[in-house]
C-alpha cells in the first residue's frame, strides 16, 4: 500500500472534510509567541541563513558503511550540508514500542522504509536495529546535521508487525461505521487517561535514547475532525458545555450512531465543534512541547494540509495561531500542487491554493517559523518532479520563495526554509541543481514590493467560520490565490497593524468583516491604491470613503462589490467590460452542498464557494496591475520588487505547462540592461525594435532608447530577472 492509497483509504474510513466556523473566545485571539530560538530581531529582519532540511528514509542511506551512510550522503551531496535531517522511519510504533537501549531490537520493514517499501533506485531495503539507527544519529551529528525523528500516525493493521494500536489500544485510532483508521491523538485509553500524556513521556525518552535533536509529525499524526466517536464526542460536551441528548453521549461506535451525531453536530454546532477541535489540538502540543522543549527537543509539526490557513482551519480543525501558542518550533507547509497534480491528478488548476499557502501563513502567524516541504520525489509513492517535471520544480523553488510579508523593517521572506521531500536516491548533481535554484529565487536583497499586496487581518479571518457556513462565501485566501490564478500573481501581504509601514496598490478582500479600527486605517491610506471587496448592501461613506469605481457582480447569487480609491486615471469602461458578461458558473448555495463530512476525499475534494464570476476577478486583478503606474508591465503574470541597489527584479511565470512562451515586457522608461538570474533563458533577452513587426527583435543589446524587450519562459517554469531603468 502507498501512501495516495492509504490517505484515501483513511479519508474513507473517517468521513469526509468539514465547514463551519470558529469562534475565538478571549485570550485566544491573542497574537503568537516567539517560538523557542526565534528573537523579535529575526521576525523583523528576515532570515539571513535560508535552512534546508531533508525529509529521507532510512534506506536512503548505506547501513553496511561504519558511519551507516552518514559520510556518503554528504560527499555525494557536495556543497553546503543541510541543517538538519528527518529521519523518516514513518510508523509511530519506533515510539509506541520504544523500551529503552539496554538491548539491540530488530527495527520492523516499516521503520526500515516507508511503508516498508522494497526498494528505491539505490539499494533494497536493508534491516536496521535500533542500534544501527543510533549510530546513524551519532554520525550525523558528526558530520554537523541534526536529526528529527520523522514519523506518521499511520496504521497498517500488522502488514508488517504486530502494532501498538490494533492490539495493546484500539481505542485510540479513529473509528467510522466500516472499522478501524489510523491513529487518533485526541483519544483516551480504556482507563480514562490520554494518549498524550503516554505519548509526550515516551517521546522525549525516545529521542533522548537515539539522541534525536527533535521529533517530526506528518501524515495522519492529527485529530480528525470527521470521527463521531463516543470518547470524542464526550470531550466535545465536556470542553463546550452544550447540552446534547443524552443517547448522543451513551450511544455506541455503531455506523448508525456515529451517523447520528455528525447529523446532529452538522446541523446546529458545527462551529462549535471545530473550535473544540483547535482548542484539542493546541492542548496536545502545549503539552508535548512543554515536555520536549525541557529536555533540549524541538518540533516540525504539519497540521496544515495541502490548504491555507482558512481551509486548514475548516478541513482539519487546525488552527495556526493556537499551534504558535503551543510552542511549535517549526510549521511545516505542505504546498504539493505539483506533485499531487501528477499522482492525483485534476488538481492542477488549484496549484496557487496549495502553494500560496507560505505567505498565508506567515500573514497569519508572524512569527512562525515555516518550513516548505519540496515535493522532489518519492519512490515509495512513485512520482518524481525532479526528472519528470523539472520545469515546474524549478516554479515550485521560485515560487515558495517569492512570497513576502510587509513588516516595519521593510519586506521579509515568508519562507524559513525547505524540507525536501524526500531525499533518497537524489545524486551529486541533482543536489547541485536544487542548490542553484534555491540561490535564484532567494529575496533576501528586496527593499519594496511594487507588485500588489494584499492586507491580511486576523479579525475577517476570524469573522469567515459563520460567513462561510450561512453563505459560502470567499475567505480573503481564496481571493488571494484566485487572483494568482488569472494571472495578477500577488507575492506579498501586508498585516492590517503594519499599514502604517508599506506603500503601494492595496488588495482588501471582505473589508465588511475588518474591525472598524482596521477599515479606519485602510480608508487613511494614502501611498497608493485601495481595492476592496465586501457583500453587497456594505455602505463605505461611513468611514469616509469616496470611491473612484465601483462594480457588483451581478451575476452572483450572493453578490459581492467591488471598490476602489487613491486610483488615479484608467479606462473605467474598458474595465467594467470585463464583467459585462456571465461565466456561466453555477450558483452555489449552502443547503444545496452536501455535508463534506461525507466526502470520502476529504482532502482533495475542492470545498464548496459561492460564485464569483469570472469578468469580476478581472477586473480585481485589473486594477491590482494597472493602479499606481507601475514603471514595468508584462502580459504573463509578474511579481516585480525593488532591490537595494536600484534596480528592479520581475519574476516571469508561464502558466501554461506544456509549451514555451515569450513574455513581452514593457517598461515606462528605458531600459540599460536586463540580466538573467535565473538558470533559463540562457540567451539574452531580445528587444523590440520600435516600428517593426513583433517578430524582429535584436538578438541582443540595446542602444539605450529601447523599452520593450520579450523572454523565453519554459513550459510551467518561472524565469527571474534583474532590469535597470535609464
Amino acid at each position: 500500500m502507498n501512501r495516495r492509497e492509504a490517505i484515501e483509504l483513511a479519508g474513507a474510513a473517517l468521513g469526509a472534510s468539514c465547514v463551519s466556523g470558529i469562534t475565538v473566545k478571549g485570550s485566544d485571539a491573542a497574537e503568537g509567541q516567539h517560538p523557542p530560538g526565534t528573537t523579535a530581531k529575526e521576525v523583523q529582519t528576515g532570515n539571513k541563513h535560508r535552512e534546508v532540511f531533508v525529509w529521507i528514509p532510512l534506506i536512503g542511506f548505506e547501513k553496511k558503511d561504519p558511519d551507516k551512510g552518514a559520510a556518503r550522503f554528504v560527499r555525494e551531496r557536495g556543497g553546503r550540508k543541510p541543517d538538519a535531517v528527518s529521519l523518516f522511519v514513518f510508523h509511530p510504533d519506533i515510539v509506541h514500542h520504544h523500551d529503552g537501549m539496554a538491548r539491540s531490537r530488530q527495527l520492523p520493514p516499516d521503520n526500515c522504509s516507508y511503508y516498508g517499501s522494497l526498494r528505491n533506485d539505490e539499494r533494497e531495503r536493508q534491516d536496521w536495529t535500533s542500534y544501527d539507527l543510533r549510530d546513524l544519529v551519532s554520525a550525523l551529528h558528526a558530520q554537523g546535521i541534526k536529526s528529527y525523528l520523522g514519523i506518521m500516525g499511520v496504521v497498517l493493521n500488522d502488514a508488517f508487525h504486530r502494532e501498538w494500536a490494533v492490539h495493546e489500544h484500539p481505542e485510540v485510532r479513529n473509528v467510522a461505521g466500516n472499522g478501524y483508521g489510523s491513529l487518533h491523538i485526541f483519544k483516551r485509553f480504556k482507563d480514562g487517561t490520554l494518549y498524550e500524556d503516554f505519548f509526550a513521556d515516551k517521546l522525549c525518552r525516545t529521542l533522548t535514547d537515539y539522541g534525536f535533536d527533535g521529533v517530526h509529525t506528518a501524515d495522519n499524526f492529527w485529530g480528525a475532525l470527521c470521527e463521531f466517536s463516543a470518547d470524542i464526542f464526550g470531550q466535545f460536551i465536556e470542553h463546550s458545555g452544550i447540552m446534547a441528548p443524552s443517547e448522543l453521549a451513551t450511544a455506541s461506535d455503531t455506523a448508525k450512531d456515529l451517523e447520528i451525531r455528525a447529523q446532529w453536530l452538522w446541523n446546529g454546532h458545527w462551529m462549535e465543534w471545530i473550535d473544540f477541535h483547535a482548542w484539542r489540538l493546541e492542548k496536545f502540543w502545549t503539552k508535548v512541547n512543554g515536555k520536549l522543549h525541557s529536555v533540549g527537543k524541538k518540533s516540525i509539526v504539519l497540521e496544515m494540509y495541502c490548504t491555507d490557513p482558512f481551509e486548514t482551519l475548516f478541513r482539519k480543525g487546525s488552527d495556526l495561531k493556537r499551534l504558535q501558542r503551543a510552542g511549535v518550533d517549526y510549521h511545516m507547509a505542505n504546498p504539493a500542487a505539483t506533485a499531487l497534480a501528477l499522482d492525483i491528478g485534476g488538481l492542477e488548476c488549484d496549484y496557487h491554493l496549495h502553494v500560496s499557502m507560505i505567505g498565508l501563513t506567515r500573514a497569519f502567524v508572524p512569527d512562525a517559523k515555516i518550513l516548505s516541504m519540496l515535493g522532489v520525489r518519492d519512490c515509495t509513492e512513485e512520482w518524481d518532479t525532479l526528472h519528470h517535471v523539472p520545469c515546474r520544480l524549478e516554479r515550485d523553488i521560485i515560487m515558495h520563495q517569492l512570497y513576502t510579508l510587509e513588516m516595519p523593517k521593510g519586506p521579509v521572506p515568508s519562507l524559513t526554509g525547505f524540507l525536501v521531500c524526500l531525499g533518497d536516491g537524489i545524486r551529486g548533481e541533482e543536489w547541485k541543481w536544487l542548490e542553484e535554484r534555491y540561490a535564484v529565487g532567494e529575496q533576501e536583497n528586496m527593499e519594496r514590493i511594487l507588485s500588489g499586496k494584499m492586507v491580511w487581518s486576523d479579525a475577517e479571518f476570524y469573522a469567515m467560520s459563520g460567513e462561510y457556513i450561512r453563505s459560502l462565501r470567499w475567505p480573503s485566501s481564496r481571493w488571494f490565490y484566485k487572483m494568482c490564478d488569472r494571472g495578477t500573481l500577488l507575492s506579498a501581504l501586508v498585516r492590517t497593524d503594519d499599514l502604517d509601514h508599506t506603500e503601494g496598490t492595496l488588495f482588501a478582500p471582505n473589508f465588511d468583516l475588518m474591525s472598524g479600527e482596521e477599515k479606519k486605517k485602510l480608508a487613511a491610506y494614502r501611498k497608493g491604491a485601495v481595492v476592496v471587496t465586501a457583500a453587497k448592501g456594505f455602505d463605505p461613506a461611513p468611514f469616509g470613503i469616496k470611491p473612484d469605481f465601483t462594480l457588483e457582480d451581478r451575476f452572483s447569487g450572493f453578490p459581492m462589490i467591488l471598490f476602489a480609491w487613491n486610483t488615479g486615471a484608467f479606462d473605467k469602461g474598458a474595465v467594467t467590460a470585463l464583467a459585462d458578461k456571465d461565466d456561466g458558473t453555477a450558483n452555489v448555495k449552502p443547503g444545496e452542498v452536501t455535508p463534506l463530512y461525507l466526502r470520502n476525499r476529504f482532502l482533495y475534494d475542492p470545498m464548496p464557494y459561492a460564485k464569483v464570476t469570472g469578468g469580476f476577478l478581472d477586473v480585481c486583478g485589473t486594477l491590482l496591475r494597472e493602479t499606481g503606474s507601475p514603471p514595468i508591465k508584462c502580459d504573463m503574470p509578474m511579481s516585480i520588487a525593488v532591490t537595494g541597489s536600484g534596480s528592479y527584479r520581475i519574476s516571469i511565470l508561464n502558466p501554461d505547462d506544456n509549451r514555451y512562451r515569450f513574455a513581452t515586457v514593457e517598461a515606462a522608461r528605458p531600459v540599460k540592461d536586463v540580466k538573467i538570474l535565473s538558470k533559463y533563458p540562457v540567451l539574452p533577452v531580445k528587444f523590440q525594435i520600435p516600428g517593426t513587426s513583433k517578430s524582429r527583435f535584436l538578438a541582443q543589446g540595446n542602444d539605450g532608447t529601447l523599452k520593450v524587450f520579450k523572454a523565453r519562459i519554459a513550459p510551467g517554469g518561472m524565469s527571474v530577472f534583474e532590469v535597470f531603468l535609464d
